[in-house]
């Protein structure tokens, strides 16, 4: 091993190392969101109906004949019953979210009944910062590959740039596939690189496909990857000597376990079509869906299109690339560098003369052209989200290539070497404040001893309050309401021996609770005919509410931007006959626990 070969190496060891033990810090007490202990609740849901009973049942169902019944029965005797019940129980999560499998065949594998709230959450977010850590590696690598005499740099700053993303990072304590999204998509632009000076013969173009195909497993959103990966393939080998036909023969053999991979993700594209996707990220004001004014002509239309398409890639941008929080004086001008590096890196590229660089470049422009076009229909949104990290991989390498490219190789080196330590040590001086200001108020032995302090027969949780389905010890009939301000119709379960409820422990992340959600608890339980109504008007209870904490925190790196709550907010309703001996009065004031 050369000494540059060993500087490199610990350079990035270091710049992961540190980086990571920032991240691992934010998963235990990261807020939680829908799409986060969504997750969790799914699983641990599909577990409970994939158990022994579930399994008998579905022998019944087939007489013990049919393929299933082989399956099952073949499964059983080998002792791979529970392994198949784990792994059909971990695919209830693509079906039911717009997430692609591969993550969660891991993710069920750590989760199970019996764990605590807490446990739940560090296990189900154990994938996410594996991945995430992965990225800068990976990176690195891609550096290595293209950097030439300047390799050592270029390693340093994409694993820096990688590392330190605080988008990256938020996602990294979350159990969504998002940190293996981005990682996906850094193994797609290796890939690329790696195969720069192979020929595209039917054989390799067939593996590369398949690679592709596992790729497009781990999130949906590398399916816009895949076309313009076979363009900058196709690029690669024209440059290279392969004939046409050599080229077209091939492309045409990868598109197979392509065709084949991709016809199962058609609930995929319907939630896009229909235009769920755009909904979730297109920011308070729209401002991130592309939306021409009524009547506009041609002058008006140009100008909006320019504007919306300019300021909203310098804000995906910065959010990317971005080491302090939203709230720095230092983030847009960090941003506009970022932006700027970015263009330069890709003129840089684009007039090098080594086949590989450019074909970066043709693969990148045109993900460009496919991204502008579906935010053109209204498809796709361009938003300083989570949905945009896929670019990450693109952006650490064309603002690292510039960077690197200063001076002689000397003082690039220097100058990519004080650019990672600049980035590391102002992403770990800025994670504490990020992830205080995202901090999860929900702990399981308050909540149970809440409830318990109130003798609540009921507990009601509204605004996509899912936490509380994950805490074992919280032995209380429970009533969900979903996610909207409007009636979901929940399983109501009463007190046993309790012809109604009679102390109901209202629990919400988002706001405090109102009149109108009382009312539509109403409306909600009488539709469930099977089970005791509450007859009691709102007035006839006392109010009392027990836990104010409003957190303005977010899972993006720019706050304000998705809807939910970080809060916690607890009111108990109480008939005044329900009042427990020697408990408060509801004419006394309302004691505040503390936070």
């Amino acid at each position: 091993m050369t000494r540059r070969v060993g500087l490199t190496i610990l350079g990035v060891l270091l710049i992961v190392g540190t980086t990571t033990l920032a991240k691992a810090r934010a998963v235990p007490t990261m807020i939680t969101h829908v799409d986060d202990i969504g997750v969790a609740v799914t699983l641990l849901e599909a577990q409970n109906a994939a158990g022994p009973d579930a399994v008998a049942a579905a022998l019944a169902r087939h007489n013990g004949h049919g393929p299933l019944a082989l399956l099952i029965r073949t499964a059983t005797a080998v002792g791979a019953a529970p392994l198949i019940a784990k792994i059909g129980s971990s695919l209830t999560v693509p079906y039911q979210w717009t997430y692609a499998p591969a993550q969660f065949l891991l993710t069920g594998a750590l989760l199970h009944r019996g764990l605590t709230y807490q446990q739940l959450l560090v296990r189900g977010r154990l994938p996410a910062l594996l991945f995430a850590t992965l990225v800068p590696l990976l990176l690195a690598l891609i550096g290595w590959r293209l950097g030439g005499e300047r390799r050592a740099a270029l390693a340093w700053l994409m694993a820096a740039i990688g590392a330190c993303s605080i988008e990256l990072s938020l996602h990294a304590a979350q159990m969504e596939n998002y940190a293996l999204g981005t990682l996906a998509a850094t193994g797609l632009l290796f890939l690329l690189v790696a195969s720069a000076d192979v020929p595209a013969t039917p054989r390799r173009a067939l593996g590369e496909a398949c690679v592709l195909a596992i790729l497009t497993w781990c999130q949906y959103q590398l399916l816009f990857m895949v076309p313009a990966y076979a363009v900058a393939r196709g690029w690669q080998g024209r440059r290279t000597g392969a004939t046409r036909a050599t080229v077209t023969r091939a492309l045409l053999w990868a598109a197979l376990p392509l065709a084949l991979s991709s016809a199962a993700l058609y609930h995929y594209f319907l939630y896009l079509w229909a235009g769920a996707g755009v909904s979730w990220n297109a920011g308070p004001r729209h401002e991130y869906l592309f939306t021409v004014p009524s009547g506009a002509g041609l002058a008006a239309t140009a100008a909006y299109a320019a504007r919306f398409f300019v300021s909203n890639t310098v804000a995906t941008i910065t959010a990317m690339t971005a080491v302090v929080p939203d709230t720095s004086p230092l983030a847009t001008g960090l941003g506009l560098l970022s932006t700027a590096l970015a263009v330069i890196g890709i003129r840089s590229m684009w007039r090098s003369r080594t086949v590989v660089d450019r074909s970066v470049v043709v693969l990148s422009g045109t993900l460009v052209i496919i991204w502008v076009g579906l935010i053109g229909v209204r498809a796709l949104t361009l938003s300083p989200t989570r949905h945009a990290l896929i670019w990450l991989p693109f952006l650490a390498l064309f603002i690292a290539r510039a960077l690197s490219a200063i001076g002689s190789v000397r003082v690039g080196t220097v100058a990519s070497a004080a650019s990672a330590v600049l980035l590391v040590t102002t992403y770990r001086s800025a994670m504490p404040a990020v992830m205080a200001d995202r901090a999860n108020p929900l702990r399981e032995p308050e909540i149970v001893a809440l409830a318990d302090s109130t003798h609540a027969d009921l507990i009601v949780t509204f605004a996509c309050t899912d936490d509380l389905e994950l805490m074992a010890s919280l032995r209380r009939p429970r009533f969900h309401k979903g996610c909207s301000d409007l009636p979901q119709y929940g399983k109501f379960r009463p007190a046993e021996g309790a012809d109604e409820p009679r102390r109901i422990l209202f629990v919400n992340t988002a706001a405090p609770m109102r009149p109108t959600d009382f009312q539509a608890l109403q409306r909600s339980m009488q539709v469930v005919r099977e089970h005791p109504v509450l007859t009691h008007p709102e007035s006839t209870y006392s109010r009392t509410e027990l836990r104010r904490i409003a957190a303005p925190g977010s899972t993006e790196w720019k706050r304000g931007i998705t809807v939910g709550g970080a809060g916690l907010f607890v009111t108990l309703y109480a008939l005044p006959d329900a009042i427990p001996s020697g408990a408060r009065r509801p004419s006394q004031p309302a004691p505040m626990l503390p936070p």
